[in-house]
């Protein structure tokens, strides 16, 4: 599955190209998703409207895709990361008339740190693996198969930094 590419519908109907090849990444991504993780339990943003979600979103003007990572990261759950590695990417098709790309990251939070005021999210939920995102409750934006297929991925490579993964069992 290392170097696998997958294509499918999401469920507004774009369609999706998902790789989990470096070599097909983009140096110019849109948006950032983290699939984050603060012991053994990934970390998912309670969004004020749309329920449990992935930290992520846009990358600033002027701003670098881990410079994003970090900032999503802390303004949606306040978590602080320690360790980042971009896994994959997607590409959402004909997205408001242009291809939208998002980078996948993969990260530890060491800590937490209080919320910045006015953002869009009520804190974080630390969520055991694995994890049915199509339970009530979850987002619309982690029902489709991004989410499933990253989770399977690091599940495959049993992923840990420097060859150690006892930080994270999937």
């Amino acid at each position: 599955m290392t170097d696998s590419d997958f294509s499918f519908l999401d469920l507004i109907g774009h369609k999706i190209d998902l790789s989990f090849n470096d070599r097909k990444f983009s140096d110019y991504p849109d948006d950032v998703l983290v699939f984050a993780f603060y012991q053994n339990y990934l970390v998912m943003t309670k969004h004020k409207t749309r329920g449990l979600e992935l930290p992520g979103g846009k990358i600033h003007l002027g701003e670098y895709p881990l410079q994003a990572v970090f900032r999503e990261t802390w303004e949606e759950t306040g978590g602080i990361l320690n360790s980042i590695q971009q896994i994959g990417e997607y590409i959402i098709r004909d997205y408001k008339g242009k291809d939208r790309i998002k980078s996948i990251y993969y990260g530890r939070i060491t800590r937490f740190s209080n919320l910045p005021d006015g953002f869009e999210t009520n804190g974080f939920e630390l969520l055991s693996l694995p994890v049915n995102a199509q339970k009530d409750g979850f987002s619309p934006l982690v029902r489709d198969y991004v989410f499933t297929l990253t989770l399977e991925y690091l599940k495959s490579i049993k992923f840990g930094f420097y060859g150690d993964n006892r930080d994270v069992r999937l």
